[in-house]
């Protein structure tokens, strides 16, 4: 095909659901957000948006452990931060976050009070 449709189709990866998704992450040691969004891409039916898959039950939940994400500030806190740095948009935020432990590369995925 000229626009290469076809071969496009056949490369398209398909994503696991839910139970399988979950499987794989216990057998490949997965115990935090950050472990598996490292390797979703990379790893073959793994989604980048598991948390879209019908019966989602959280991070905690999904990769068997306590606490997924025990590094995280909490909202108030991640928030607070933010004012006091002066960022006021979110290409700014993308840019500095990672100047700041505790701050979530999606803090709209991770606060359930996220509004805005």
């Amino acid at each position: 095909m000229f626009l290469g449709k076809s071969e496009l189709k056949q490369t398209r990866r398909k994503s696991l659901d839910l139970a399988a998704s979950q499987g794989r992450a216990h057998e490949l040691g997965l115990t935090t957000r950050q472990a598996y969004m490292r390797i979703a891409d990379t790893e073959p039916g793994l989604t980048r948006t598991p948390e879209r898959l019908p019966g989602w039950p959280g991070w905690s939940a999904f990769l068997g452990v306590a606490d997924a994400d025990p590094t995280w500030l909490t909202y108030s806190a991640a928030r607070a931060l933010v004012q006091t740095q002066g960022w006021t948009d979110a290409r700014t935020y993308r840019a500095r976050y990672r100047e700041h432990v505790g701050l979530p590369q999606s803090p709209d995925r991770v606060y359930a009070e996220w509004t805005d």
